[in-house]
């Protein structure tokens, strides 16, 4: 390997550092795409950590107390663990930039046997990296492509490829990984032309012992599933496409052009990737296999769509329940860098330099889409007292809910207008929040105090009776509040966090001024 082209690789790998240092360089903090991730995901495993430094009532400062250690993804996981080294902040980005690297490392040795220009295997797996998200689920599909690299590749497992297997796989999230085992088994039949017993073989054992550790990882949601826990998701109410419906949905998505100038276009990997690869290659390559691969390819794509429609019906069941056939989606981006990794391999293909800058162009998008409305809004339309609420500093409110805990001490609360896990990472209690898992004797308690709203707007009646993973203080209209705060009193709560000036009788202002975007009252 000469200089020349390590100077590239190590450029092309720098490019990931843009998605920390542009916006740091903007807004002085690193911003966050994924925003549920900060809504819901880094205060589970920022109390998780708490508890595990010792604190046992860590988990009381959620829903009125009714969180209990097994309804929490991660809790055994030891990546958690970076949460009790580091503040949550530093946790968070610290476990971003593993699993970007891992995923970075994971690709490029599948990369090696696939393709015999390494260059083409660095841009692909720094496209990968960028583009497997989110990176809080852990190392599951990060380690998809090393998986698919002993799978097809690897004649004799080492004991280093059996430590790599069980660390990845007790730090994989079950929830989103489990879909995907099927498709890695096709693929790998895709990549061999057929159905090979040694493949067959080494497939078994590989996923046996991937799947068996994710499994000692998650006996704590397993435990909820199998058990006689009564959760919130059997009053789980899927809706599905019929099956005209999808179709016309399918191919009207895959053929999509844009037409005007909208955000969606910097974040849609069909429009930068999908489109080039799956056209442009049946186009201009010759190689009939290539073609035969890429239709498998497609057909893979179309059965994970079809998941979702409505031949798998409504299903109530703790297990059958949480199920979230849209998980399958979560393979594609591995899907399409494959993909890409194949047409660049093929000498014959005379669009590379196009499809190489769709793939560069791409990889830079990813590395500055959480910055550009932030930007846009701070800078652009010079929004007075913008809050960028992708950081954690803007988002959490660390010093205006200080000035709250103060006053509120070990009372419980309840927010409108705001994220009520905002509090939560701020060590304050509630009686609301977003959980995945939570007691359904619960959510009919806490109906009570939104119903009035409930009964005013269908839509949000929909979204918390057929869903309700979001157990908030609904409000349709800020100049007609129907929240009942006399039943939030009666659940347990002694406060609200409001955005806005409640006028409501049986409230009691008791700090306006602690912070510019939360007034805080007392119910009295």
């Amino acid at each position: 390997m000469n200089n020349k082209s390590i100077n590239i690789r190590f450029f092309i790998l720098s490019i990931l550092a843009l998605n920390y240092l542009i916006p740091i360089l903007f807004f002085g903090n690193v911003t966050l795409f994924y925003h549920d991730a900060l809504e819901a995901e880094i205060v589970y495993n920022h109390v998780i950590g708490k508890y595990l430094e010792g604190n046992k009532e860590a988990f009381s400062l959620f829903l009125n107390e009714q969180i209990q250690i097994e309804y929490l993804r991660r809790v055994f996981q030891p990546f958690i663990f970076l949460y009790v080294i580091f503040e949550t902040e530093t946790a968070y980005w610290v476990t971003d930039i593993l699993v970007k690297i891992i995923s970075y490392l994971s690709f490029y040795v599948l990369a090696k046997n696939i393709c015999k220009e390494k260059y083409y295997c660095c841009l692909v797996g720094v496209l990968y990296a960028s583009i497997n998200l989110p990176t809080h689920i852990g190392l599951g599909f990060a380690i998809v492509p090393y998986l698919i690299y002993l799978i097809n590749f690897k004649n004799v497992l080492r004991f280093r490829n059996y430590l790599i297997i069980i660390f990845a796989g007790i730090n994989t999230d079950i929830v989103t990984i489990i879909y995907s085992i099927p498709v890695l088994f096709i693929l790998s039949i895709i990549l061999n032309d057929s159905l090979n017993i040694k493949i067959f073989k080494r497939y078994l054992l590989v996923i046996l012992i991937f799947f068996a550790s994710i499994l000692v990882s998650n006996l704590n949601l397993l435990s909820i599933y199998f058990g006689n826990y009564e959760i919130h998701r059997l009053e789980f109410t899927k809706d599905y496409y019929s099956l005209t419906q999808f179709i016309i949905s399918f191919f009207k998505n895959l053929f999509y052009i844009p037409t005007s100038f909208n955000w969606g276009f910097f974040y849609s990997l069909p429009i930068l990737i999908f489109l080039p690869l799956l056209y442009l290659s049946f186009i201009f390559l010759k190689d009939k296999k290539t073609k035969f691969i890429f239709s498998l390819i497609l057909t893979i794509i179309f059965l994970i769509e079809i998941i979702n429609v409505e031949i798998f019906g409504q299903i109530k069941s703790n297990l059958l329940g949480s199920l979230n056939f849209d998980y399958f989606k979560k393979i594609l981006p591995f899907i399409f860098c494959i993909s890409i990794l194949i047409i660049l391999s093929n000498k014959k293909f005379i669009l590379r330099k196009a499809l190489i800058a769709a793939v560069s162009l791409s990889i830079f998008i990813s590395q500055i889409n959480s910055s550009i409305i932030p930007f846009y809004k701070k800078f652009i339309l010079n929004e007075p007292n913008y809050r960028n609420i992708y950081t954690f500093k803007e988002y959490y409110l660390h010093d205006d809910y200080k000035k709250l805990k103060k006053i509120i001490q070990n009372e419980k609360t309840i927010s409108v207008g705001i994220d009520p896990m905002i509090a939560i990472i701020n060590d304050i209690a509630t009686i609301d929040g977003y959980h995945n898992i939570y007691p359904l004797s619960y959510k009919k308690k806490f109906r009570k105090i939104i119903e009035k709203e409930l009964e005013k707007n269908l839509v949000l009646q929909k979204y918390y009776d057929n869903w309700g993973s979001r157990v908030y203080a609904f409000q349709s209209d800020p100049n007609e509040i129907l929240i009942n705060f006399e039943e939030a009193k009666n659940l347990g709560a002694k406060y609200v966090i409001s955005t806005q000036d409640l006028g409501v009788d049986g409230l009691k202002l008791v700090c306006s001024k602690c912070s510019k975007y939360v007034k805080l009252f007392y119910i009295e």
